[in-house]
């Protein structure tokens, strides 16, 4: 397994090692930006990405369903959750041996209104689209709505796929696929194992992996055939 270190964190969020320290004692005055960084830095090194593996499992199953032109619609592309849940959805395409075509990706800015927006786009440049995986509930929402006003039925004419497992995820129109995943925990995990190695509890920490959950609902045509959960972790 990958080995990360106090240092390894402050090289990578570019800040100094006593100023990560401060960060992960929760101690001393930094300035917001910093503590992101340096706690971003932290999930990234010491916690196996739980964003990756949500794209990966969320693509998987609309690929196993059937489904080859399976579009996608993002978050903010500055942000590594956009591009770990990215590098997800591209491994379970090529896993599957299919293309990726980036005119099936679009940024929905992590908002309903936005993957709206983009879910339009989508439809109007790639109509053999089959399938779409949220890379969060909210912007599914978004996603369902712009289907909707497109006259197309969930799931029979589009399969959606979100992540997150918000509590409105199960209460859509159409019941929302999603995948569950331990975001707080991870979080949690990385500053924890940045803490023991300080206080010397052990000596350096390996980077650990967290599972994630598919939670099959109606979103994606298959809650006959699979009821429940399936899981993965790396």
């Amino acid at each position: 397994m990958t080995r990360a270190s106090l240092r390894d964190v402050a090289s990578k969020a570019g800040v100094s090692f006593q100023t990560a320290g401060k960060v992960l004692n929760g101690k001393g005055s930094v300035s917001d930006a910093t503590r992101e960084r340096t706690l971003r830095a932290a999930r990234d090194l010491l916690v196996g990405s739980v964003y990756h593996w949500t794209g990966l499992l969320a693509t998987e199953h609309l690929l196993r369903l059937g489904h080859r032109r399976v579009a996608t619609v993002t978050g903010s592309e500055n942000r590594q959750v956009t591009t770990h849940r990215l590098e997800g959805y591209k491994r379970a395409l090529a896993e599957a041996g299919v293309p990726f075509d980036p005119s099936l990706l679009e940024s929905g800015n992590w908002d309903a209104d936005g993957a709206y927006e983009a879910t339009r786009r989508l439809l109007d440049r790639a109509p053999d689209a089959t399938a779409v995986f949220a890379q969060n509930d909210v912007m599914a929402l978004g996603v369902l709505s712009a289907l909707r006003e497109k006259g197309l039925k969930v799931p029979d004419d589009q399969a959606v796929v979100g992540c997150v497992d918000v509590p409105l995820a199960a209460h859509a129109a159409s019941p929302l696929t999603t995948v569950h995943g331990p975001f707080y925990e991870t979080g949690k995990t990385a500053v924890r194992l940045l803490l023991d190695t300080i206080a010397g509890v052990i000596e350096k920490p390996e980077r650990v992996l967290l599972p994630v959950k598919l939670v099959v609902r109606e979103s994606c045509g298959a809650n006959k055939v699979v009821n429940g959960t399936s899981s993965r972790k790396g």
